[in-house]
């Protein structure tokens, strides 16, 4: 998903093998300071995340802005019941940002 804007969102229809708590990882590129939210079966599982900027002033190309890339590896913790799940991300503020994929790893 690319070059977000407030109040856009996207939701995934996750299968999940194990119930539990899930810590969430992001690779993502953000212009600016963004904010995101997660929901789970359309209810608020996190409020608002700060993701951090990837913006390199040094790098005088503007388009290239766009291709400095970060992992969080933990940005949120998500129970979840095993079976079908939706997974949405919502974008709180700002925007500018990119995802490339986000990572469920179980922890408990």
């Amino acid at each position: 998903m690319g070059w977000t804007a407030p109040g856009e969102w996207t939701k995934y229809t996750v299968s999940v093998a194990k119930a539990g708590t899930y810590k969430l990882g992001i690779m993502y590129t953000s212009n600016q300071n963004g904010k995101i939210s997660i929901s789970v079966n359309d209810e608020d599982a996190t409020g608002p995340i700060v993701i951090p900027t990837t913006f390199v002033e040094a790098d005088t190309v503007a388009w290239r802005q766009w291709h400095h890339w970060n992992y969080i590896d933990q940005i949120a913790q998500l129970d979840l019941k095993e079976g079908l799940q939706t997974i949405t991300i919502h974008t709180v503020d700002i925007g500018q940002m990119n995802y490339d994929y986000i990572n469920f790893k179980w922890i408990k």
